[in-house]
Formats: C-alpha cells, sequence, structure tokens
C-alpha cells in the first residue's frame, strides 16, 4: 500500500506544470487523500511551490489544505502564510463555508504560537460565522483524548 501511495506522488510530481487544470487535479487529489494519508497529501502539496504561482484561488486553497494536513501529523504550521491569504481570498470572496475552515485552522495556529488573544478572536470569528440561529454550535473544538479535534 505505501509504495502505491509513492508512485501516486511520483506521478503527481512528474505532471506537475504550470498548467491551471493540471494543478487543480493536484489540488484534488490532495484533497482526497488529507484525512487518511495526511503525509502524503502534504508532499503532492509541496510539489506545487512556488506557490506564487497558482491562482488566487489554487493558493486559497492549498493554505486550507496544507494547514489541515500539518495539523492532522501533529506539526506546527505557526508560520504558513497561506493560511493568511486563505482567509482573505475566503473572505474577499464570501465563501463562508472555507472561510469557517480557514478561522478554524488560523485559531489553531494561534495556539501553536502560544497567542491564547488571536486564537480567542478566530473562534470567535467562526462562532459569528454559524449565526444566532444556531442552536447546536457544538462544531467547535473538541477536546478528546489529549488531541483538539475540528
Amino acid at each position: 500500500m505505501r509504495n502505491i501511495l509513492y508512485i501516486i506522488i511520483l506521478a503527481v510530481a512528474l505532471c506537475a506544470c504550470n498548467n491551471s487544470t493540471q494543478k487543480e487535479r493536484i489540488l484534488d487529489t490532495a484533497e482526497s487523500m488529507a484525512v487518511e494519508h495526511p503525509d502524503s497529501a502534504q508532499t503532492i502539496l509541496e510539489t506545487l511551490y512556488p506557490y506564487s504561482k497558482l491562482t488566487q484561488q489554487q493558493r486559497a486553497r492549498c493554505g486550507i489544505l496544507l494547514a489541515t494536513t500539518k495539523l492532522q501529523q501533529s506539526k506546527a504550521f505557526a508560520s504558513d502564510r497561506l493560511l493568511d491569504n486563505s482567509v482573505s481570498y475566503f473572505k474577499q470572496n464570501c465563501d463562508s463555508i472555507e472561510l469557517f475552515k480557514a478561522y478554524q485552522l488560523k485559531a489553531y495556529q494561534a495556539m501553536w504560537r502560544g497567542q491564547q488573544d488571536s486564537m480567542s478572536y478566530y473562534l470567535q470569528q467562526s462562532i459569528n460565522m454559524i449565526g444566532e440561529g444556531n442552536k447546536n454550535p457544538a462544531i467547535f473544538f473538541v477536546y478528546e483524548t489529549g488531541r483538539y479535534l475540528l
């Protein structure tokens, strides 16, 4: 199974070029692998470097995916600037679902940095997105078996 993942990573890396459609496929592949194989998904996402050659939408999506894969591997992403780009992009384009994810990840990022005020701010921003009519805001940080989960 591990060999198959390496073959997929190698194939994606070899196919990576400046073609926007190809980059979308790479993002789709990484997204589909992010939950079960976050290390492989991160490796695939890193084939897109330099990220400045991605479109704004691709950079925003890549920021969310990279932060998610690092979080799932318990890796610090305190200096991940792509996530800042994700928040800005999704806020500007009124994509509330992706912005909600970005705010949650920014809260984790602030936690890694030891910035409790920033963590509270981003959690509050995500709570505000749910709206006052929602009676079940239990989709936030849950402390379970010593790890924070989304």
